[in-house]
């Protein structure tokens, strides 16, 4: 039963051993959920990585920079805008995309 996230104790069950499930059980949580959160950053940042990618390449299509370019003018118009690189992408791929 553990596979599917159910802890099961064995009878006879004292105090101390109860405890100490409870907070075994509690730690266990904390750390899921913990890797549950790290995981959910990680897959929003992949999601950013992947459009300023799409940007770079539609800058690489439409203007003919290079890739190193296009990483600079998006990098570039980030600081000067005080916006992320993700939101330049945003506007990058609404400019040039239909």
């Amino acid at each position: 039963m553990e596979g599917y996230g159910v802890y099961v104790l064995e009878k006879p069950l004292n105090k101390q051993m109860f405890y100490q499930s409870i907070k075994l059980i509690n730690a266990s949580q904390k750390k899921l959920m913990g890797l549950r959160k790290e995981n959910s950053k990680l897959q929003v940042k992949i999601e950013e990585i992947k459009l300023v990618d799409r940007a770079k390449c539609t800058l690489i299509q439409y203007l003919k920079f290079t890739e190193s370019q296009a990483h600079r003018y998006i990098e570039k118009q980030a600081m000067d805008m005080r916006k992320t690189r993700y939101e330049i992408a945003q506007d990058i791929l609404k400019t040039y995309e239909i």
